[in-house]
């Protein structure tokens, strides 16, 4: 399912050789006998389409690198700050108790 995200977000950011390589590398990590989901053969021929335009329009070199190998080091965030439950059951506003019995 990563393989798939990459490939669709390499697909808009118009990556289509990385998208086309994502979504090779999703069909290889599918269990055997498993396709990729209608979704994501539909971005793959999309990609392509995209890729065989751009290299009969002269746009792209033949050998064009994949920029999802090169792309920039995603930045680390800082973890999340820990809440004891008490500390977070404090700061909830105050809800009425469910009823023993709804009315009928």
């Amino acid at each position: 399912e990563a393989y798939s995200t990459l490939a669709k977000s390499l697909f808009y950011m118009k990556d289509y050789q990385g998208a086309i390589d994502a979504f090779s590398k999703c069909k290889e990590l599918l269990p055997e006998g498993e396709l990729l989901s209608m979704f994501d053969r539909a971005y793959l021929q999309k990609a392509q389409a995209a890729l065989q335009q751009e290299l009969e329009e002269g746009k792209i070199p033949m050998r064009q690198k994949s920029t999802a190998k090169s792309s920039a080091p995603i930045p680390k965030l800082k973890p999340p700050k820990f809440v004891s439950r008490e500390e977070a059951m404090n700061r909830t506003p105050t809800v009425p108790a469910m009823p023993k019995q709804w009315p009928q």
